[in-house]
């Protein structure tokens, strides 16, 4: 007769560890949601007083591309909307800046879906570098129109550099259980 497993009594915490397992796309609305508000909470407000008035680290885009490039059309579509309106409530620039450059990755991620093999490391880091790269030239291209500056120094060469590197490394980070195959990329 085979050993029986004990019953294991459910806590209060049964579910919070679960809650921790933090991911771009879970399969849940409103998880997926929560988890974006933390991470857009994160973005606009622990990291700039972490790393001052440079802005080094990007965690919304490589968490939206990565929620693009694995979930269905519509729940991406939905949580990219959503996360470039809370990008759009934390910045000064022009109302819709992050919501176009946004749709214009989306549309660029989902026409290419379907012909990319996910599998590899080269279409991710194509597709992440591109789109770290749009965000940053649209944002210094809207800014440089803004404040009539069109110089770009060394050390903002080095700034976005670094948030170039940092969004590709989180991305690469976000998208590994996507990527060996634990989760499949989401239906085209």
């Amino acid at each position: 007769m085979p050993a029986q497993t004990p019953w294991i009594i459910p806590t209060p915490f049964a579910n919070f560890k679960e809650l921790l397992k933090v991911r771009p796309y879970t399969g849940s609305l409103r998880k997926d949601i929560f988890y974006l508000f933390i991470i857009c909470a994160i973005h606009q407000s622990i990291l700039p007083s972490i790393v001052g008035r440079y802005h080094l680290v990007d965690l919304m885009t490589p968490w939206l591309i990565v929620t693009l490039v694995v979930a269905p059309l519509g729940r991406g579509l939905l949580l990219t909307i959503l996360g470039a309106l809370l990008m759009e409530t934390g910045s000064t620039a022009p109302a819709g800046m992050y919501l176009t450059a946004f749709w214009m990755i989306a549309t660029g991620v989902f026409l290419s879906k379907a012909s990319l093999s996910w599998r590899h490391y080269f279409p991710w880091i194509v597709t992440l570098t591109i789109a770290e790269l749009w965000i940053i030239l649209f944002e210094l291209f809207v800014n440089a129109v803004i404040l009539n500056n069109f110089e770009f120094t060394l050390q903002d060469f080095a700034i976005q550099s670094t948030r170039l590197g940092f969004g590709i490394a989180l991305g690469m980070v976000l998208c590994h259980r996507f990527r060996t195959g634990d989760d499949p990329v989401g239906n085209f």
